[in-house]
């Protein structure tokens, strides 16, 4: 399930929601999404040539990112490409992130870019605080709701 969250600069007003996380049939639309190449023909490169592992390879959580040119925010699938270390047997399950550390080696990150500015995008790291991208102040979250 995911969850939707909000965040609210107190000093200038400024404001936005992102979807995070995974919904029950989020897994299923991103593969689509990646075989007929709406990621790119990285993503879909990678798929192909990793048909049997791609199902557990590729993290399609939606996550926080920040533009390195005019600092917005926007969630997107993190589509980062993973393939199985040589010792790992598939279980055909879908992992929890925390489990993929041990049992996958990064191949390559898909490269988001800023809807604003054509910048390149970053994932924020969960222990990041949030600044606002128009008076620098952090920014404070709150629970709006959650999705499926």
């Amino acid at each position: 399930m995911g969850e939707v969250v909000g965040y609210e600069c107190e000093k200038c007003g400024y404001r936005f929601r992102l979807g995070l996380g995974v919904g029950g049939s989020f897994f299923i639309e991103t593969v689509i999404k990646v075989e007929n190449g709406e990621f790119g023909e990285e993503a879909k490169r990678f798929f192909n040539e990793h048909s049997d592992e791609a199902i557990e390879a590729i993290n399609y959580e939606g996550v926080i990112m920040r533009c390195e040119k005019c600092g917005e925010y926007e969630s997107h699938e993190a589509l980062t490409m993973y393939v199985p270390k040589e010792d790992h047997v598939m279980s055909y399950s879908i992992p929890s992130w925390d489990l993929w550390a041990g049992r996958y080696t990064r191949y390559a990150d898909y490269p988001h870019k800023c809807k604003t500015c054509g910048g390149d995008m970053r994932i924020i790291a969960s222990d990041e605080p949030i600044v606002c991208p128009h008076c620098g102040e952090e920014m404070a979250k709150s629970l709006v709701g959650f999705w499926d």
